[in-house]
C-alpha cells in the first residue's frame, strides 16, 4: 500500500469563525441562549453549499447557532464580500460581524 504524507505547517493558523450580530426581530426562532445582554441574537454564518451549488459557481450560506464557517484572512477575502452581500439581501445593513480567533495546529494527513 503507497501512502503519502502531506504536512501543510508545524505553525499553527490564525483563522477565525465568523459570529454575526442581529436585532432579535430580524431574527425571531432564535433561542434564548443566543440573545446576548443587548437584546441581540448573536449566531454564527454557516456554508449550505451543496454539489449542484458548487458546480454553479455558487456559494450558500445560512445562520447557525452552533456551526460556524472557519475562514482564514476574512479582511481580504472573497468570503468577505459574499457574506456581506448575504446579510445585506437577507436583513439590509442591520448587522454586524464579530470574527472570533481561533488557531487551527496543522497536522499530517
Amino acid at each position: 500500500m503507497n501512502q503519502s504524507n502531506i504536512l501543510v505547517s508545524d505553525k499553527p493558523t490564525e483563522s477565525f469563525i465568523i459570529k454575526i450580530i442581529l436585532p432579535i426581530d430580524k431574527c425571531p426562532k432564535v433561542k434564548n441562549r443566543f440573545i446576548n445582554s443587548e437584546g441581540k441574537a448573536e449566531v454564527y454564518i454557516t456554508k449550505k453549499t451543496t454539489q449542484k451549488d458548487a458546480l454553479e459557481g455558487h456559494n450558500v450560506y445560512a445562520l447557525s447557532g452552533y456551526q460556524g464557517l472557519i475562514v482564514p484572512n476574512y479582511a481580504n477575502s472573497h468570503t468577505k464580500n459574499e457574506i456581506e452581500n448575504y446579510l445585506n439581501n437577507r436583513f439590509g445593513n442591520d448587522w454586524e460581524v464579530r470574527l472570533e480567533k481561533v488557531n487551527i495546529k496543522n497536522r499530517t494527513i
